[in-house]
């Protein structure tokens, strides 16, 4: 995909990040301190929390994005 099919695609941050959080959803989370697998999203601090254990987990992590101060749709 191009940048401007990108842009295009992603009017705005929100809805690339809605994009992130399903695909990250989609591959599956898996803690790393307790191995759960149910996580709830806070929008705001744009990270996963374990349910069982409470771990958090960045919506960047894992991703070629995960050390970038850069925004989603930068």
């Amino acid at each position: 995909m191009d940048l401007s099919t990108f842009h295009q695609r992603f009017a705005d941050e929100e809805s690339c990040m809605t994009h992130f959080k399903e695909k990250r959803l989609s591959t599956g989370l898996c803690c790393s301190v307790c191995s759960g697998k149910d996580f709830s999203f806070q929008k705001g601090k744009k990270r996963f929390f374990c349910k069982n254990c409470n771990k958090s987990i960045s919506l960047k992590s894992g991703t070629v994005m995960e050390n970038s101060n850069l925004t989603f749709r930068s």
